[in-house]
């Protein structure tokens, strides 16, 4: 079956003919910026290839980017990945623009 390839992030392809993406989701707030970034840390670290981060509120949006901004200035690349949109957004485009992650959608962060 043909599949349409996907990028993600600076390396990481989906589709054929990838191999399978070893994915794996965070199970803390998104709001404790310390605690999500050493779980992505750790996650990272074992082999994770995409971490998945939740986002149920617009108060969990601001830290999507200071996440990602510790985690790359640590040197973890890992593309982050969002799941959902939070239940309270008013302002999409002020969410996207916020958010400033590696995909949406499926979204990547």
């Amino acid at each position: 079956m043909d599949t349409l390839k996907v990028k993600i992030g600076n390396k990481l392809v989906i589709g054929e003919p990838g191999h399978i993406v070893v994915q794996t989701m965070c199970n803390t707030h998104t709001y404790d910026v310390d605690a999500t970034v050493a779980q992505c840390k750790a996650m990272a670290a074992a082999g994770a290839e995409l971490i998945r981060i939740t986002v149920p509120g617009m108060k969990d949006v601001p830290c999507i980017r200071e996440i990602k901004d510790k985690l790359r200035s640590e040197g973890v690349d890992t593309p982050l990945v969002q799941l959902d949109i939070p239940d309270d957004l008013t302002d999409p485009l002020g969410y996207l623009v916020t958010a400033d992650l590696d995909v949406f959608g499926f979204f990547v962060l």
